[in-house]
């Protein structure tokens, strides 16, 4: 028995050797397998890593952007608040002149009814009839009559002028 302990003993060093051997094969197998996964999630961590900073990058230049179009927009805004205060002024300022224009025609048909009463008055009175009254046969009165054509005179002459300067007045608001 000793003989087939010492013949069996090769066979079985060897299997155990065998089965270590497969056993070392399976264990580096394994070894290379997690250090291949280990590789494959690195690679994985750094793509990931790469794509989250061109994500960041690209967000930077999109907010930089945005920041520059709402500054464009606010800018837009405050011109338009300019442009609208800027209509406002320009409608107060339009009724203004549209009331001064009316007032103004209307001052115009007054003074123009009264020079008109004023020139019927004056060819009613025709040539030479302001002589005859001053130099009428009562001669106390000459005084009076004299100072009275002469306010008629005035009155006459600023009737003209009121309505010379209207009309220009007129024309310069309508110029407005």
């Amino acid at each position: 028995m000793r003989r087939l302990a010492l013949a069996l003993l090769p066979i079985l060093i060897a299997a155990c050797w065998g089965n270590a051997l497969a056993a070392e094969k399976s264990a580096r197998q394994e070894l290379l397998k997690k250090e291949k996964s280990l590789e494959d999630v690195k690679r994985q961590i750094r793509e990931n890593r790469k794509g989250i900073a061109e994500a960041v990058e690209k967000e930077t230049g999109i907010l930089g952007e945005l920041e520059v179009i709402s500054k464009d927009l606010e800018a837009k805004r405050e011109e338009l608040r300019a442009v609208r205060a800027s209509v406002q002024k320009i409608r107060k300022e339009s009724a203004k002149v549209g009331a001064e224009i009316e007032r103004l025609e209307a001052r115009k048909r007054k003074l123009a009814d009264r020079l008109e009463a004023r020139l019927k008055a004056m060819y009613r009175m025709k040539r030479g009839e302001a002589m005859e009254v001053l130099f009428s046969s009562d001669a106390g009165n000459l005084g009076k009559r004299h100072k009275y054509l002469t306010m008629l005179m005035d009155m006459d002459a600023e009737l003209m002028e009121d309505f010379s300067t209207t009309i220009a007045s007129l024309e310069a608001e309508k110029e407005k």
